[in-house]
């Protein structure tokens, strides 16, 4: 009876395992851009959980872009012909955000012919299955196959890897209760639909901008570099072939008589609403088309537009008015999305065309209703008209373009203004959103959801299309090749793999972390994508299974008690229940 006791005591001396040291295996450096508060925050974390499965950390390097490139995409190829470890000038986990836009072409990220120094591969992932996937998905133009692809991808990716997305990051925009018809997402990608919003008390929307214009920005039209908040009011103002449609952000026509025909994604034909017109009355021709689009591509111009069109149009002959309603692009290579370069802004060439014979090129870097340029520059085929822009005060006033409501099935405005103003301060913007000053505070401003907690006023949320990830060094001997594991191949550095991103608490980082302004993270496509795998789940936060693919690796993760103040206590139990336990067997054997 005394042992019986002594064996039901026993447990109480045992440790937990916060309390056990887990044997380490090996070390690894991290490396965290310094540029945000959060990411510095969550990689701590990480750093303190690594140990759980026997990996050291000796250096969590918060650093800037400056020193982080020379280590990653823009490695020198000189000591090595391959990214190395970061004790040897390299990295091994790189903490990064990354952004993939609507259309979702994940060239460049994990494709063979992408790694460096010709792309931004700096993984240095190599996987042949994986690029004739991406080869089909490319060049598919059957939606549901290419969806398909898209689904293969993202499943090649998620079992091996070569990055582990830690969360999609979310954003909310301040709104009051009256406004109505914004697409949030759209918003913050700077290509919201505004033919859709509303003021139900009196059609006026005034948004507070979280950045000013700048008193030398050059970006006053499309084809020269414009930041987030000047978008926001060209985006009202120039009209395209095609836009992202509100909600679904499907590509729709905006200004085309209907979708694009084409039988081999090279040859594309487009034809013109025969209702859609300038804001001054006159119609949109194809020849102002083609003249856009040699404007975005003409070398002597040097337009922001070229780096995207170029590759795709080698000439003014690419681009032809056929009949006044008709052009035709052709494209030198096929795009994955080609409903994205006919989505550029359009210009009359009526009026651009005689203003660059007589003034020159100069006319695009000037301020509209300045100098030589006037107004020619910011008429388009929008739905809205600017009427005032304030470079210096950072405000811009527009109305509803009359003659965007001619053309078939396109809505007139709802709105009869709509102004944007610089606000200094999320304080400040906080206040003016409380007071009904502005009617929409934008997500730069960061508000919480606590901030918004207004009377009056509704937090209105969206997923960015990027995510968080943790960037896997593919050549690293214990992450990628896996030559220093115990097993010593490729499958046993996938495990550690595994392991690590089994060790991550997702939602424990978005909760404390983000405010809770976060998804779990898959893999690198986001959900608002439309070809997102949502079959894939997020890797679970379970130590446990963490340990077990490091055995799987080679690695036995065998806990070691700490010694404390109760060893002694501890080793003297065991050996009181292993006394007990030897008795108790002998005693079973008497009775037999």
């Amino acid at each position: 009876m005394f042992i019986l006791t002594i064996l039901f005591i026993a447990p109480t001396g045992f440790l937990d395992v916060s309390d056990a040291a887990v044997d380490q295996y090996f070390s690894i450096d991290l490396l965290t851009p310094n540029t945000e508060a959060e990411r510095i925050q969550f990689s701590q974390l990480i750093e303190s959980l690594l140990p759980e499965i026997g990996i050291t950390v000796d250096t969590n390097d918060f650093t800037g872009w400056g020193d982080i490139g020379p280590r990653t995409w823009s490695y020198p190829l000189l000591d090595f012909d391959y990214i190395p470890t970061y004790k040897e000038g390299g990295y091994d986990i790189l903490f990064v955000r990354n952004f993939i836009d609507f259309s979702w072409n994940p060239t460049g990220y994990f494709d063979s012919d992408s790694q460096i120094p010709i792309g931004d591969n700096f993984y240095q992932y190599n996987n042949p299955s994986y690029d004739s996937l991406l080869e089909s998905y490319l060049t598919e133009l059957n939606p549901s196959l290419k969806t398909s692809y898209a689904y293969q991808l993202q499943e090649i990716i998620y079992e091996d890897l070569p990055n582990i997305v830690l969360y999609y990051p979310m954003g909310q925009f301040g709104e009051r209760e009256n406004v109505i018809g914004v697409d949030e997402l759209l918003l913050a990608m700077a290509t919201p639909r505004y033919e859709y919003w509303d003021d139900s008390s009196d059609d006026i929307v005034k948004f507070a901008m979280p950045y000013d214009y700048g008193s030398s920005y050059m970006g006053w039209n499309p084809f020269y570099s414009a930041g987030y908040v000047e978008k926001l009011w060209m985006e009202a103002v120039y009209g395209s072939l095609y836009k992202r449609a509100q909600n679904t952000r499907e590509w729709v026509p905006q200004i085309a008589a209907g979708m694009a025909s084409t039988t081999n994604g090279l040859d594309i034909t487009v034809e013109i609403d025969s209702d859609a017109m300038f804001s001054d009355g006159s119609f949109v021709l194809a020849e102002d088309i083609e003249y856009t689009y040699e404007l975005y591509i003409a070398p002597d111009l040097y337009s922001d537009a070229r780096w995207d069109l170029n590759p795709y149009f080698e000439g003014n002959d690419s681009i032809t008015a056929v009949d006044t309603r008709t052009v035709t692009f052709n494209l030198s290579q096929e795009h994955p999305d080609y409903y994205k370069l006919l989505s550029y802004e359009i210009i009359d060439k009526s009026e651009v065309e005689p203003a660059i014979n007589n003034y020159g090129l100069s006319i695009f870097t000037e301020v509209p209703f300045t100098g030589n340029v006037g107004g020619t520059l910011v008429k388009s085929c929008g739905p809205f008209v600017l009427t005032s822009l304030y470079p210096y005060l950072s405000k811009a006033d527009l109305v509803p373009n009359i003659f965007y409501a001619d053309m078939v099935l396109r809505k007139h405005p709802y709105l009869s203004e709509l102004h944007f103003e610089y606000v200094s301060s999320k304080s400040s913007a906080l206040t003016k959103l409380s007071a009904g000053d502005v009617d929409i505070i934008d997500s730069m401003f960061e508000p919480s959801i606590d901030d918004l907690n207004i009377t009056g006023v509704k937090a209105k949320n969206f997923t960015y299309t990027s995510y968080q990830e943790m960037a896997i060094n593919m050549r690293h001997p214990y992450l990628g090749t896996g030559e220093l594991t115990p097993v010593g191949n490729a499958e046993a550095a996938k495990y550690v793999r595994k392991a690590i991103s089994h060790l991550i608490p997702r939602d424990q980082i978005i909760n404390d972390t983000l405010g809770k302004l976060g998804i779990p993270g898959v893999t690198f496509c986001s959900p608002v994508h439309h070809v997102f795998d949502d079959s894939l789940q997020p890797y679970e936060y379970n130590i446990t299974l963490a340990r077990e693919y490091m055995k799987m690796a080679g690695f036995g993760v065998i806990t070691t008690p700490t010694p404390t103040k109760t060893g002694n206590t501890l080793i003297s139990i065991i050996l009181i229940v292993s006394i007990g336990l030897t008795v108790l067997t002998k005693l079973r054997k008497i009775r037999k």
